[in-house]
């Protein structure tokens, strides 16, 4: 056999190789069951994440109460949409106000909103310009 002959074989013979391959039912099984898989592990992967956003909202309306919450995430907020899916996933729902009122026994205390603490005062050294 020729070496032109032998690359024709092998060309030949992968296409064959491959078009079988491509009917044969056990692939075709493998091939949908692995395409099914990745989608349930994206799905998976976003309720996942959905969950923990969720238990971060409830978190911080423990700590923090309903009132307060809505004060540290008023500035992310549009004030003219009140039904933009911004503002249903900041706000405070039923679902994570359960979720909070069950949490809330557990925590020491309210939290401090930020930014509304006083600053603590500034310990005058024989350094500083006003001693």
């Amino acid at each position: 056999m020729t070496p032109e002959q032998k690359t024709a074989f092998q060309k030949r013979r992968t296409e064959l190789r491959l078009r079988h391959l491509a009917n044969d039912p056990k692939l075709r099984k493998a091939r949908i069951k692995r395409r099914f898989s990745v989608l349930s592990a994206v799905l998976g992967a976003f309720v996942t994440i959905g969950v923990m956003l969720m238990l971060t909202k409830s978190f911080m309306v423990a700590v923090h109460g309903p009132a307060d919450y809505a004060r540290i995430v008023a500035p992310a907020l549009s004030a003219t949409e009140d039904a933009s899916l911004r503002n249903m996933i900041l706000m405070p729902d039923p679902v994570s106000s359960e979720v909070a009122a069950f949490l809330r026994p557990f925590l020491p205390g309210q939290g401090v909103v930020a930014g509304t603490q006083t600053p603590p005062p500034e310990i005058l050294t024989d350094d500083s310009p006003e001693a």
